[in-house]
């Protein structure tokens, strides 16, 4: 079985499968490149034959592969991907482009060797791109015959790599002798963990046991546990603001007290648990006290809901508060709960105070009443004649003061449901107001706005920012047509819109041949870029101009050449597609952005020119 030198990353041998391969390949490509020389990067591919996993490693022409050390580190990317691979596997090595690989290396499974080699000899390492050292071996077994013939079908070559194929390319090659290597054994990576695991338990068990008889001999953990509860609670009593709260607290009290019971008077802690009872029932005490008067003040609350009531139902509820603030007036200072009797005393004293308010506000809400009917009679007269925006603001101002002096009127008053009568009134007053002031205070902040967005986009054509300018004019326009008519600012947008809008229109012209350039530039830069760059060129509202690269022509007189000595039509026929589809792209790039071409040479004579259509 292969061994893994690491555990970074690896794959089960049931995923490999024919939908994982891509996967599997662009992991081991990745690997292989932490391992490998910079200047020698490979391409991995992946096939299944039969279960068996063949892989295929291509570099560029024009590189010396080592073939050793490159199967030696794809060896231990597969090992450490895939370390359960329980069926064998085929290394190969090829250049780019070729059909047949030319290094070839079988491994089995169970025990990683090498079931069988072939490499280049030292005297074929250099090979022209017709030529296949392992084709020219006259020693090649059947075997190995075989495995090669399988990678032919399993990896087709790119018909991409063969046209990016130099015929001189292939020639430097250079590959040296694999050499026989050991294959060294993964050092274990699980460690035994059965013993550690029983150790736990056994230890575990023998502490739980310990714990459960607290008592019985040694440290008493029963009372510990009781005197935490208590400390807790304590502590807790301090902090406590609601009713539920404190019964929590008294639960805990009270299962606390009952586990100290629960000591044997012949116990060495029954001294201990009995002074800790003791503690518990002085607090258990405090809580029931305190607890009842809240419970009392609930009832005395209850019964006031709902006013207006009469004085004789307000000196009832009055008595109901003297008596929940006498229960809490007799909680001891020493207990935990008396500082939250002590707050819950002064809550209650002042809802008492403020029963004793009560028939005071029943006299005095009429009187508010009435005041805010005079006040709602002056402003109606004053609203008839308002017409600035500081008239308006003042009587909203009016409306609202009338509004909040009803609003000052209590709630368990007789006057109540009259001033909410009139509360409602009154804010329809106030919004009718308050609609008037908004439409000219619209109408103004949009004017303010159209004025601001003028100058951005005078500042921006100052820059040659047109996107922004056109934005800019456009924003403008726009809240001047927000501008309601009969609204005092109305007058001076319909004078600023006749600037406006020509200006928006001449913003938007410019723009549109700004972006026509920028396309221009965006089409030539990828037409003309290329692994032999095709051609430089410029652009300018009245042309683009596009000079051919002088590799670029050299490259295609080369290939021209090439193909009339070889007598190979085909190379012909694609290099006269080539050239026109490079002068379709031109001519579409310059209708596009109607913008004239010009096409020159290397040395700067004008080739043609192409008029938009």
């Amino acid at each position: 079985m292969i061994q893994t030198r690491t555990r970074q990353e690896t794959l089960k041998p049931e995923n490999l499968k024919q939908e994982n391969l891509k996967v599997i390949a662009r992991l081991l490509q990745e690997r292989l490149h932490l391992e490998l020389p910079q200047r020698l990067p490979v391409r991995i591919q992946c096939a299944l034959h039969h279960g068996q996993l063949l892989v295929l490693a291509e570099h560029r022409p024009g590189v010396r592969a080592q073939v050793g050390e490159t199967f030696e580190a794809l060896t231990q990317a597969i090992a450490a991907l895939i370390p359960d691979l329980a069926e064998d596997l085929k290394l190969y090595l090829r250049v780019a482009g070729h059909e047949r690989p030319y290094a070839f290396e079988a491994l089995r499974s169970t025990s990683g060797k090498p079931a069988a080699e072939t490499t280049p000899d030292e005297d074929t390492s250099l090979h022209s791109p017709g030529e296949d050292p392992l084709a020219d071996r006259s020693d090649e077994s059947e075997d190995e015959e075989s495995a090669i013939a399988l990678a032919v079908s399993a990896f087709p070559p790119n018909p991409f790599d063969e046209l990016a194929l130099d015929p001189q390319d292939a020639e430097q090659i250079a590959v040296r002798p694999q050499q026989k290597r050991a294959r060294k054994p993964a050092p274990p990576w699980l460690v035994p963990l059965s013993a550690s695991i029983v150790t736990a338990l056994v230890a575990g068990g023998s502490a739980f046991y310990a714990l459960s008889r607290p008592c019985a001999i040694g440290r008493c953990e029963l009372i510990d546990r009781a005197e935490q509860l208590s400390q807790g609670s304590a502590a807790e009593l301090q902090a406590v603001e609601y009713k539920h709260q404190l019964l929590d607290i008294h639960e805990k009290l009270d299962k606390a007290t009952t586990m100290l019971e629960r000591i044997p008077s012949w116990s060495g802690a029954s001294d201990r648990a009995a002074t800790l009872i003791r503690s518990n029932r002085v607090q258990l005490d405090g809580i029931t006290e305190v607890v009842a008067a809240l419970d009392r003040g609930l009832a005395t609350a209850e019964s006031a809901k709902n006013p207006p009531h009469s004085v004789e139902i307000w000196q009832d509820v009055a008595a109901g508060w003297d008596e929940a603030i006498a229960q809490l007036e007799a909680v001891s200072p020493d207990s935990p709960v008396y500082p939250f009797a002590r707050e819950k005393l002064q809550e209650y004293r002042q809802n008492r105070t403020a029963i004793d308010r009560r028939i005071d506000n029943e006299r005095q809400a009429q009187a508010q009443l009435q005041s805010a009917q005079s006040a709602g009679q002056v402003i109606k007269a004053r609203q008839g004649v308002a017409q600035t925006t500081g008239s308006w603001e003042r009587i909203i101002a009016s409306w609202d003061e009338a509004i909040a002096q009803l609003e000052r009127i209590p709630d368990g008053t007789t006057a109540v449901r009259q001033a909410r009568q009139l509360i409602a009134a009154y804010q329809t007053e106030a919004t009718r107001a308050r609609d008037r002031l908004y439409e000219e205070q619209l109408a103004q902040n949009a004017y303010d706005r159209a004025v601001l967005e003028v100058d951005r986009a005078e500042g921006f054509q100052q820059q040659n920012q047109w996107t922004l300018a056109v934005e800019a004019w456009t924003n403008a326009s726009t809240y001047l047509e927000q501008i309601p008519l009969g609204t005092y600012p109305y007058a001076k947008a319909a004078k600023l819109g006749k600037t406006v809008k020509p200006a928006l229109a001449e913003a938007r012209e410019i723009l549109d041949r700004a972006i026509a350039r920028q396309d221009a530039d965006a089409a030539l830069k990828k037409t003309c870029s290329g692994s032999v760059e095709v051609c430089a060129y410029s652009v300018s509202d009245r042309v683009l101009r596009v000079q051919l690269q002088p590799d670029y022509l050299s490259e295609v007189r080369k290939t021209a050449t090439t193909a009339d000595r070889t007598g190979n039509p085909k190379v012909r026929a694609d290099l006269t597609e080539h050239v026109q589809t490079l002068q379709n792209a031109l001519e579409t790039i310059s209708d596009n952005t109607q913008i004239p071409l010009e096409l020159y040479d290397p040395y700067g004579a004008l080739l043609g020119r192409h008029t938009p259509r």
